[in-house]
């Protein structure tokens, strides 16, 4: 590429200019001054405009560190302009003193080159340039599970919605920073009439505090943002639950009632098809108990559908055929991947046995292949089905307390844990099952048994007690 000084302008004929080197002709007019001003664009040439003070620029560091005072006067200190790892930089001496400045100009041109030769970042990067890289690395970080992964990489996209991240240096993020971004998800939410929960906040900012670490490990910035969520969240916001709960006994058969004859109001093949697949879905999951990724996951050669009459054939001579028997006479054992990366074999209730025979019945009748390796839901758009089902049954929000909550497919492995609780399964045995701890199930879903229980002896014990008192 040719360089031109202002000064060689005068020496290129004005439409003399070769046409290869001629771009276009620009014509701008002016609403302020109203005129016009005629601009030649070239190709291969840049005109070179002095970024310096006439008769103040001088080199030192062998001709790598320029000093210098600005040309567009508008302070008198000295600058100085070095190219480091790619790019060219500045720095103000903030002193209008030669001597000082030359002083403070090396000493900034020694630190740079310092960190260049110990591996530190010189140049600041932008938030959305490391949170690009920081992503990356989750991607490929298999130290954590396909979920975690995955929910982190969906969280830092929307958080790189917030416009002002994009051209912010990222060893300028501070508290304030932080907060302005939260009030802006606030804002955002109530324009689509939405409450964001302490929950949703308290995801966003726990990714973005270890987004700010990495980028400390990286030596991106100097310093971490420590105790980011007691800082800018309240209490009662870092210790809130997501709002979601379960279905009862009355409630899951109603579902199932109501599932039943939106399939037979089906309008298409194809519509058809989407509530058969959701409604062996529904059953599957609260007959197994599996995590919503879990199942969404599971191929057919990870499930073996069992007869205990072929594991024992002296069961045959006790056999009843009724319902209850059969939901007794067969199982499932899926073996599925935990939330900590660690196989897991589940088992599965009768009515997930069934579930899946239904799915092969239905793929056979829509000529869908069925293999070991193919996967067993393959309808992407169970999440809409299921919220289109829980509006016509009314069941997608229930109150507690003073708060609404809702209910989706991570709703079913709550009803099966408490349908399992309620039956007397020990809490051991469900653990084992569905991969979780105790402590998991004491704190969430025995407190809901406890007062469902509350409630039933409180309603039933009066009957004598009323007779005996009238």
């Amino acid at each position: 590429m040719e360089l031109v000084d202002t000064k060689d302008l005068k020496s290129l004929p004005f439409l003399g200019v070769p046409v290869n080197l001629l771009t276009f002709l620009k014509i701008i007019y002016s609403y302020t001054t109203r005129t016009f001003e005629v601009r030649l664009v070239f190709k291969n040439v840049r005109i070179f405009m002095p970024y310096y003070k006439e008769n103040t620029l001088f080199k030192t560091k062998n001709n790598r560190l320029h000093i210098f005072k600005r040309k567009d006067a508008k302070t008198n200190n000295w600058y100085g302009r070095t190219f480091i790892e790619g790019k060219q930089t500045q720095s103000s001496s903030s002193t209008s003193d030669k001597n000082k400045a030359i002083i403070i100009l090396e000493q900034w041109f020694d630190r740079l080159h310092f960190k260049k030769s110990e591996g530190i970042q010189v140049h600041s990067k932008t938030f959305v340039q490391c949170a690009k890289e920081f992503m990356e690395y989750v991607k490929n970080d298999m130290s954590r599970a396909p979920i975690s992964r995955s929910s982190i990489i969906s969280r830092f996209k929307t958080i790189l919605q917030y416009e002002p991240f994009h051209k912010l240096r990222i060893d300028k993020v501070n508290y304030e920073v932080i907060r302005d971004f939260l009030l802006w998800k606030n804002e955002q939410a109530q324009k689509k009439s939405k409450t964001l929960s302490g929950k949703t906040l308290h995801g966003n900012l726990i990714t973005i505090s270890s987004f700010i670490k990495w980028c400390v490990e990286k030596k991106y910035r100097k310093e971490n943002l420590e105790k980011l969520t007691t800082r800018l969240l309240e209490k009662k916001f870092r210790q809130q639950r997501t709002k979601r709960t379960h279905f009862t006994k009355k409630e899951w058969q109603y579902l199932l009632s109501v599932s039943r004859d939106r399939i037979k109001k089906a309008r298409g093949k194809r519509v058809s098809f989407d509530r058969r697949l959701l409604h062996e879905y529904m059953i599957f999951m609260v007959s197994t108990g599996l995590r919503v990724y879990e199942a969404s996951g599971m191929k057919w050669e990870d499930n073996k559908m069992v007869d205990r009459h072929n594991l024992n054939p002296n069961l045959k001579n006790t056999f009843v055929d009724n319902f209850f028997s059969r939901l007794d006479r067969y199982y499932t054992v899926n073996n599925v991947f935990g939330k900590k990366r660690r196989a897991n074999e589940n088992v599965g209730s009768g009515g997930s046995y069934f579930a899946l025979q239904n799915i092969l019945k239905l793929y056979k009748e829509y000529n869908i292949k069925v293999a070991p390796n193919t996967k067993i839901f393959i309808n992407r758009s169970i999440r809409d089905g299921l919220n289109n089902l829980l509006k016509v049954a009314d069941l997608k929000y229930t109150k507690m307390g003073e708060e609404f909550v809702k209910r989706d497919a991570k709703s079913f492995r709550h009803t099966h844990i408490l349908f399992e609780i309620g039956n007397g399964t020990p809490t051991a045995l469900i653990v084992k099952n569905l991969d979780t701890s105790s402590e998991m199930i004491d704190k969430f879903y025995t407190a809901n048994v406890q007062t469902q229980e509350l409630i039933d002896r409180l309603t039933k014990i009066n009957r004598s007690q009323i007779k005996a008192v009238s």
